[in-house]
């Protein structure tokens, strides 16, 4: 008889669904820890988990600038604001390989903005960002979009 594992490849976790799972800033560091390690997840979606705080967010931003293998960042609807995009920004100016980031509805106002037009300048992979729904006038997501642009032109 045969073993059934035999010649099998191990299991390999592409997608990550945590929307919704209410953690805190502990979770966000915990998750960091797998985002940093992980080399197999290409999208990750964190959708409403509005009691991670700015800690969470500093976590979350240096383990992204440690990955890469995270093709799709979903990040709406959450508290992040000015400062936890901020971190995001900073951790992704160094990531190569998200290309889309969804900050739909996340508290961002002009500063925010300004921190992921420079991290465009620098970053050319992502080539789309949602900002459905933040504060930022229409100016600054214009400036975001002709970079936007400008990184679909190179890949």
């Amino acid at each position: 008889v045969q073993d059934p594992t035999e010649n099998k490849q191990p299991f390999k976790l592409h997608e990550l669904d945590l929307s919704n799972c209410d953690f805190s800033n502990l979770g966000a560091e915990t998750l960091a820890r797998l985002i940093e390690s992980n080399d197999t997840i290409d999208t990750l979606h964190l959708s409403t988990n509005k009691n991670v705080a700015s800690d969470g967010w500093v976590a979350i931003g240096k383990s992204l600038a440690k990955n890469n293998t995270i093709e799709t960042l979903i990040l709406d609807h959450n508290s992040i604001g000015n400062e936890g995009v901020e971190y995001i920004a900073e951790g992704l100016q160094e990531n190569s390989s998200v290309t889309t980031l969804d900050l739909s509805f996340a508290g961002i106002g002009e500063r925010g903005g300004e921190s992921l037009m420079d991290m465009l300048k620098k970053n050319t992979k992502i080539i789309d960002i949602n900002l459905t729904g933040n504060e930022m006038s229409q100016q600054l997501k214009n400036d975001i979009q002709k970079y936007l642009s400008l990184n679909r032109a190179i890949h």
